[in-house]
């Protein structure tokens, strides 16, 4: 935890990973609430709420978030308790969108968590659903479903 900003302990394994000259650390706490803590070189330590109602409207998580870049965007992805995977990325504004069950995909609903990768030009959101099969929601201009096994 950061001593000089108030924020809650986690309760999962942080996500770290690095957006422009900033160092991210996700994770969720015990009410379900994500958080970013991040440093900004010259400036310090920053947190920011993602979800419920802070920096989008995405509702409580369920398991371990995962964050990205992309296109020079970041973004912070998790799965809530109906399976949803969830999306919050910044790209001069935060937005938030349902990667699968119909949302950007046709992918089934998830029970484990995302791993979210680029590969070349594309952006792969995986997870493992109920039967054990590994989804695969990617965007490559334009948004695409595969199953791994």
């Amino acid at each position: 935890m950061i001593n000089d900003v108030n924020e809650p302990t986690a309760a999962n394994n942080p996500f770290i990973s690095i957006f422009s000259d900033e160092q991210h650390i996700v994770y969720r706490d015990s009410t379900g609430t994500v958080w970013d803590s991040y440093y900004d070189i010259g400036y310090g330590w920053f947190v920011q709420q993602i979800n419920l109602g802070g920096m989008t409207s995405g509702p409580t998580a369920a398991g371990v978030p995962c964050f990205s870049v992309y296109n020079n965007e970041q973004h912070v992805t998790y799965r809530d308790s109906s399976g949803y995977i969830r999306d919050a990325y910044y790209n001069g504004s935060w937005n938030l969108q349902q990667i699968n069950l119909s949302g950007v995909t046709a992918g089934t609903a998830a029970v484990g968590d995302p791993f979210v990768s680029v590969y070349n030009s594309q952006h792969h959101f995986v997870y493992r659903d109920g039967s054990g099969i590994l989804q695969d929601s990617y965007y490559n201009a334009g948004w695409y479903l595969q199953e791994i096994n």
